[in-house]
């Protein structure tokens, strides 16, 4: 008897090719992984395995849909090439190895030096997070972690999958948990913890001005360049007059000039760094508004926000429970005097902060009855409610999860 199916033998090249195809002809590019074997003819075992694959080379995201089936959403025109992952990961070599040196260089000359350090921070605090939570995340819990919107997170969430060999669960509602079965070691202050790396008990610190030393330096120097302006013309006018009878102007323009030149240009080195350091801090004093919007929002997100009227008391009320001292937030700051000054020498519009906000949460926007515009985050709700209850008894209580 002569079988007509056989088992393929397995060709990566060919099968990442045919599973995109796939996905590229699905409507709105969305599949789920019995879809793409129904596509491709591939079998299951092999079509999940490519998926792995293709989840480390290009930016994914999961939804679900009315059946609770896991749907992965591509975005295959963002994924780098090769040369852009050879030279990412080249970046990413320890720089204690050979030709250290040179990708310390090459980073700081592409201005990727402190998003790489950003990067493995973030990637840090989150696994920590998920550690003192029995290896369970929701995109809501990461949002509270990175401030990031949604998709953002949506996209971070499964490459994290794909680095960390997590797995995924829906439950009955439609949510999606990410295991990491391997991290889950919770502690006695796992609760501690989890409130600590949330991004609204980190507040970004300003810089600071560490040029003093420098400028005594410039002080002195330009002192010795006045005193030569002043007496270079004499010595160089009166040797060209004993010489030549004469004293072109050009000696004396370019005697004084010279010195000159140069404390403008000592000046103004200080001056540039000082002026970027300010636009830098500026930055900085938004973020730390715009976390502790973000703040409000997880502390009222089980009710609707009325933002004209309640902004002021979204974030009066927000009160810190603890002042935690972790790895990650070495310095030990007042977390309640911190937030009455940065709120009120905040000159930014917060209702505009907190506008933008809602739309990268995906907020759904209601009028009530009186004709006030109001806000719903049922969806972040949801997966709180719903990652809280999968988690066991011992694990954070819900309102912690809130605050």
């Amino acid at each position: 008897m002569k079988y007509e199916v056989k088992e393929i033998a397995y060709n990566e090249r060919l099968f990442k090719k045919l599973i995109k195809q796939a996905l590229l002809k699905a409507p709105q590019q969305k599949h789920s992984i019995e879809d793409i074997v129904l596509a491709t003819g591939l079998s299951t075992r092999w079509v999940a395995y490519t998926l792995s694959l293709l989840l480390r080379r290009y930016p994914c995201r999961f939804e679900t849909n009315e059946n609770n089936d896991l749907l992965y959403i591509f975005d295959f025109d963002a994924g780098e090439n090769r040369l852009q992952r050879w030279f990412t990961q080249w970046l990413k070599t320890s720089p204690n190895t050979k030709g250290g040196w040179l990708r310390k260089t090459v980073a700081h000359i592409a201005g990727i030096t402190d998003q790489l350090k950003d990067r493995w921070l973030t990637e840090k605090l989150i696994l920590n997070y998920i550690r003192n939570n029995q290896g369970q995340i929701v995109i809501a819990e990461l949002i509270q972690l990175t401030g990031w919107s949604i998709r953002q997170a949506e996209t971070e969430a499964v490459q994290l999958l794909a680095n960390y060999e997590g797995e995924v669960e829906i439950t009955t509602q439609g949510v999606i948990i990410y295991k990491f079965a391997q991290f889950a070691k919770p502690s006695n202050e796992s609760v501690d913890i989890s409130e600590s790396l949330k991004i609204w008990e980190r507040p970004l610190a300003e810089k600071e001005w560490k040029g003093e030393d420098l400028e005594k330096k410039i002080k002195a120097l330009n002192q010795w360049n006045f005193r030569i302006a002043a007496t270079a013309p004499l010595v160089f006018g009166g040797l060209f007059y004993l010489l030549s009878g004469s004293v072109p102007t050009q000696v004396l323009l370019l005697s004084a000039g010279l010195p000159l030149s140069l404390s403008t240009l000592f000046y103004s080195i200080p001056a540039v760094r000082k002026l970027r350091l300010s636009l830098e801090n500026e930055k900085i004093r938004r973020k730390n508004v715009e976390r502790y919007v973000l703040k409000a929002i997880f502390h009222r997100i089980h009710q609707q926000i009325r933002p004209e009227r309640q902004i002021k008391v979204l974030i009066d009320d927000v009160k810190p429970l603890k002042t935690y001292l972790y790895w990650w937030n070495s310095r030990l700051v007042d977390q309640s005097m911190f937030d009455v000054l940065m709120m009120l020498t905040c000159t930014y519009d917060k209702e505009a902060i907190f506008r933008e906000k809602a739309l990268a949460l995906d907020a759904e926007l209601n009028v009530d009855t009186s004709g006030e515009i109001c806000y719903e985050f049922e969806r972040l709700h949801l997966e709180i409610t719903e990652v809280a209850h999968n988690r066991l008894p011992s694990s954070n209580s819900f309102d912690n999860l809130l605050i």
